[in-house]
């Protein structure tokens, strides 16, 4: 049987581009190098807990691209919600909830600084994003006269929602962006899903269309022919497409393709794109503490801490914890392995301050040292608004969908919503074009 279409990739990306074409009629075939489906959001269970190599949020809930998408194939998950009352932030010794409403941001802040920090991000509200891709973060506050108490709130946030080591270098527009997204979204619960019932269902939704998902089937490289993009190579073969779609970060998408198909800012090969880079910890303990927090940022150590199973209890065993700890480094740290396991020291420090007695406690331990933990840093010399366009210049049937960066920490969220517009050109490219034998 042949396709219409082929989709490289078996994150959520792919998976949602597979199961919208195949519900349109289209002939999909999905190839995912590795044995398990879920690319960053991959799934794992060990010793009762339920590990996840993404973060488990999902902000904008039902309003949000993977709300729709399941709407639109009929596929009913279970899901939990979550609010933003439960993170908070910890620096100099003091411990508190991040402002989620009006009063709050007043005892937060105090009231000068407070509605300093209220004019001001309703003033972003109106500022375009654009002129600012390239302006950093450090330079943006100075600019407008940010309090240096607000400034060093936003830079802790974004040091953790734009997982960076360096703040201050974040772009400025992703900021605008970031803070009109969670404005719009600032009355709905986070949504929480079982991924692995999410990957299953899109899969089952490709297969049982005709369509087909093969694992342990590594790409070698894109076949460009006369402009267009002619299927894909893999183990010595060429399978044939009238569609490719590219569900990679693009530093990995620029290896399958001719130099110059995909470039990255300033015209430098995709390949050069700087990633992020982390350290991150999970842990499963015995016990569970009476406190309220989700998520804490310990801003003073550079570490996030997740406590995963008080959003999902099915994560853990009953009268267990299951937390994730995570500091963003230079990915030139993660070949030092002095360094890496100062960090790792860090880690667990930091479960323990917040969270006593934990570390003497613990049923599961899992280290991740990940050079990539999104497709690129949200810098301010990296100013693509999206990762990667959607639709290759030069190459119309050769598409694009997976993490990007408009709009920092809601990672999935873009990569569905690309899906989504990838699926949509796929099927517009098979409905104009002439029909060709696809192998």
């Amino acid at each position: 049987m042949g396709y219409d279409v082929i989709v490289v990739g078996g994150g959520i990306a792919g998976l949602t581009t597979g199961a919208l074409l195949a519900a349109g009629g289209t002939r999909v075939l999905v190839l995912e190098g590795r044995p398990v489906l879920g690319g960053r959001g991959l799934v794992v269970r060990q010793g009762g807990f339920t590990l996840n190599y993404g973060y488990h949020f999902i902000l904008g809930a039902w309003g949000s691209p993977h709300a729709r998408v399941l709407k639109r194939l009929g596929l009913r998950v279970r899901a939990r919600a979550t609010w933003a009352s439960g993170f908070a932030r910890a620096r100099r010794g003091r411990l508190q909830r991040f402002p989620a409403e009006l009063l709050s941001t007043f005892r937060f802040f105090g009231f000068h600084d407070g509605s300093g920090y209220l004019g001001k991000g309703l003033g972003w509200l109106r500022k375009p994003a654009g002129p600012y891709m390239t302006t950093t973060l450090a330079d943006f506050l100075a600019e407008e006269r940010v309090s240096p108490r607000v400034a060093e709130w936003l830079l802790d946030i974004i040091r953790a929602i734009g997982f960076t080591a360096h703040p201050e270098r974040f772009s400025a527009g992703h900021l605008l962006e970031f803070a009109r997204f969670n404005v719009r979204h600032q009355l709905r619960p986070s949504l929480v899903l079982p991924w692995d019932a999410l990957f299953e269902a899109l899969r089952a939704a490709i297969v049982d269309r005709g369509g087909a998902v093969r694992l342990r089937t590594p790409v070698d490289r894109g076949e460009i022919s006369g402009g267009r993009a002619a299927g894909v190579w893999t183990a010595g073969r060429l399978l044939e497409a009238r569609v490719v779609i590219v569900a990679l970060p693009p530093q990995r998408a620029a290896c399958l393709l001719p130099p110059g198909v995909l470039k990255g800012p300033g015209g430098r090969p995709a390949t050069e794109l700087r990633p992020t880079a982390g350290i991150s910890l999970d842990l499963g303990v015995e016990g569970e503490w009476d406190l309220p927090w989700i998520a804490v940022d310990l801003a003073d150590k550079g570490v996030v801490l997740a406590r995963h199973s008080f959003v999902n209890p099915d994560l853990a065993p009953p009268g267990h914890t299951l937390f994730q700890a995570m500091r963003f480094v230079d990915a030139d740290e993660l070949a030092d392995g002095e360094r890496i396991e100062m960090h790792k020291q860090a880690l667990l420090r930091a479960v323990e301050t917040v969270y006593p007695g934990a570390t003497q406690r613990v049923v599961l331990k899992r280290w991740l040292v990940r050079r990539m933990l999104t497709a690129a840093e949200h810098a301010a010399d990296q100013p693509w608004p999206a990762l990667p366009p959607v639709q290759a210049p030069g190459v119309p049937n050769l598409l694009f969908c997976g993490d990007g960066y408009r709009a920092p920490g809601e990672l999935s969220n873009a990569a569905v919503h690309s899906a989504e517009e990838a699926a949509g050109i796929a099927a517009a490219l098979l409905r104009a074009g002439p029909e060709r034998k696809a192998g």
